[in-house]
């Protein structure tokens, strides 16, 4: 719906449980140099970026580059604080 960014793909998870939310976070299939994933938002408030990326965040509480090839189990920690209603946003360029 952001003009900004109407050439992305997103897929979102929504009512993930703590434990799966940060399951998906820290797996890495996303992290490979042939993955497209430009962004990646956890919660609408903890938002990771690709140093290239061309995502315009409209608002976001922690934001940061990702500059490894994975997440780990400290930032899904720190992404999904909620027990039972975290969401999850993959966005791809």
């Amino acid at each position: 719906s952001d003009s900004n960014n109407k050439y992305m793909f997103y897929v979102t998870f929504h009512s993930l449980r703590q434990e799966a939310c940060i399951e998906l976070l820290t797996q890495g299939q996303f992290f490979t140099d042939g993955a497209e994933m430009d962004s990646l938002q956890v919660n609408d408030n903890y938002c990771w970026q690709y140093p290239y990326s061309l995502f315009k965040f409209n608002s976001c509480g922690y934001s940061t580059t990702l500059s490894k090839q994975h997440l780990e189990l400290k930032d899904g920690l720190r992404g999904c604080k909620n027990k039972d209603s975290n969401k999850i946003t993959w966005i791809f360029s």
